[in-house]
């Protein structure tokens, strides 16, 4: 019987570990919450790959189903040099990159077209960043909204809506997924001010 009793508690035992482990993975985010998390992501990639650059240069800001992101979630900038609005050193670049971005993603393949083009440039210890401003069509469209598409275990799958400036619909993937406890972003699409796509993933 004391062995029985022992093998039936441990039974029990491992039951409750897996649910918790289970729980802990992915069920304890309701849809409200993911679409909260997504929202802030998405904004500050926004501010990564096109604010922080234009922000003293052009009206306005972006946001995401009506949101703003926070003056205090800002955190990377990028400083032009004296008069020159063509090259900035970033601030707390790789830092907020980390943080946002998952291990898969590089910043090369961030800031740049992965074969020949590449924005950034890291020297002497600094980010330099030569914003594409050579265009005259505006960056894509300031209001934006994001929906939940599929929710997997550890990941987040995301429909980013956006009408650009001829007033063509694009539609998306915004993908998080948890890295160390972080959500973290593992896939993702922009829009530089020539119109040129980038696909980050």
């Amino acid at each position: 019987m004391k062995k029985q009793g022992i093998v039936i508690l441990l039974a029990i035992s491992i039951s409750i570990i897996l649910f918790i482990s289970y729980t802990k993975a992915g069920n304890k985010y309701n849809d409200n919450t993911l679409l909260k998390i997504g929202e802030e992501k998405y904004l500050k990639f926004l501010w990564m790959v096109d604010g922080a650059f234009n922000d003293s240069r052009l009206d306005g800001e972006y946001s995401v189903n009506g949101k703003k992101l926070a003056k205090d979630s800002k955190i990377f900038t990028c400083d032009y040099l004296k008069n020159n609005k063509l090259t900035c050193v970033g601030k707390n670049f790789m830092s907020e990159f980390s943080n946002l971005f998952s291990n898969n993603i590089s910043y090369e393949s961030v800031y740049g077209d992965k074969l020949t083009y590449l924005w950034i440039k890291y020297e002497n210890d600094n980010y330099y960043f030569t914003n594409p401003n050579r265009c005259n069509i505006n960056r894509m469209n300031l209001n934006q909204s994001l929906s939940i598409k599929e929710v997997m275990d550890n990941k987040v799958v995301y429909s980013v809506t956006v009408d650009d400036n001829d007033m063509h619909t694009k539609i998306n993937d915004f993908v998080l997924i948890l890295e160390n406890d972080e959500w973290k972003i593992s896939k993702a699409t922009y829009y530089d001010l020539c119109e040129m796509e980038y696909y980050i993933e």
